[in-house]
């Protein structure tokens, strides 16, 4: 089950602490387009990947932009929202207007059902140019763009003798002292899981199994076991890491050497949106200066919008390894690492 992992080696992201601007009226947004988003009052955003530490200052930041909008958020896990979404596509019910979600193939199959608005923000001409590659102009866009990658409890370990590589996770030392999230719930553990099976076979799982890790839910659970001291080492998004920082938790980041996994949680317009105007609004915001800033500052994402400036407190992209399978293999192959992944553990 061999295919070609591209590896990321883009120039690095100019390195600079970014602070948070003032708010001011979003250029790309028309007076028309306010009106009717203003006429329609809401915005609902079926929320499969955006973490929860910038929700708050997100939805703040945009109400300042958009008093007279309100954006109603459905939080869940990648894999939960989706099937809501299915759920209400199957009983023609209008619950979601924006949908995101960390497993990229979500979007692959809404599109090729017809099941995404058509729509070009303006702001798309500001993402960054290393993520050309991780959307679809007109269709879905990126709305996180993060990192998989493992750390460890800087009290209880050793940077010496720290995990360099996504293989010391098979290392007897570590043995039922890792934990990570499922893929049956998270879309970054799914496609972690879909890039260790490309690099090193199906094997990698049932050497996993022998070495016992810890097993959750969310690919944020991880941070928290390793921040307690029930487990040592831990695979998670670099920005839950990031945030348990902030809070001064004794948790480090490892950017393995065999490259850490460029993650893409996008978002789209869901087709006949029961608020289309407010919905265009909203996808403005995530692709404008306003999240990006959030997002980096709040949350520890990479900013979408080229005109946000990486801060120092992560390593920029260009700076190390990164890696992601093809979007033909995530999409082809994701149920089946879910199904391998259940046959293995159990669960």
């Amino acid at each position: 089950m061999k295919h070609r992992i591209t590896s990321w080696f883009g120039p690095g992201l100019l390195v600079a602490f970014a602070s948070l601007s003032q708010p001011a009226l979003a250029a790309p947004v028309s007076a028309e387009l306010l009106a009717a988003a203003e006429k329609e009052g809401k915005v609902t955003w079926c929320n499969g990947s955006i973490p929860d530490a910038a929700n708050q200052e997100m939805i703040k930041r945009f109400k300042e932009l958009y008093p007279k909008i309100d954006l109603v958020m459905l939080r869940s896990t990648s894999q939960v929202a989706y099937q809501r979404l299915h759920q209400d596509f199957q009983n023609k019910m209008r619950n979601c207007d924006i949908f995101s979600s960390s497993d990229i193939s979500h979007f692959v199959e809404l599109d090729n059902a017809g099941r995404i608005e058509e729509y070009v923000p303006a702001n798309a001409a500001e993402i960054h140019p290393e993520y050309k590659m991780l959307y679809k102009e007109g269709f879905y866009y990126p709305g996180m763009i993060a990192l998989q990658i493992m750390s460890y409890n800087s009290d209880l370990v050793d940077k010496a003798s720290a995990p360099t590589n996504w293989t010391d996770l098979l290392d007897p030392e570590w043995k039922g002292k890792a934990a990570m999230g499922h893929p049956g719930f998270s879309g970054f553990t799914g496609t972690w899981l879909i890039l260790m099976r490309e690099l090193y076979g199906d094997e990698f799982l049932d050497k996993l199994k022998e070495n016992a890790p810890l097993i959750g839910r969310s690919n944020t659970d991880s941070v928290s076991q390793v921040v307690a001291g029930e487990r040592l080492i831990g695979v998670s998004a670099s920005a839950s890491i990031y945030q348990s920082q902030l809070r001064g938790n004794p948790i480090e980041m490892v950017y393995p050497e065999d490259g850490s996994l460029l993650m893409v949680a996008p978002v789209a317009i869901v087709k006949d949106p029961a608020n289309p105007s407010a919905a265009r609004v909203f996808m403005e915001f995530l692709l404008g200066e306003d999240y990006s800033e959030v997002a980096m500052n709040v949350a520890g994402d990479y900013p979408v919008n080229k005109n946000v400036k990486m801060d120092d407190r992560q390593r920029a992209i260009g700076t190390f390894k990164t890696v992601r399978p093809p979007l033909d293999t995530i999409v082809n192959e994701m149920r089946e690492s879910i199904e391998l992944w259940r046959d293995t553990f159990g669960n």
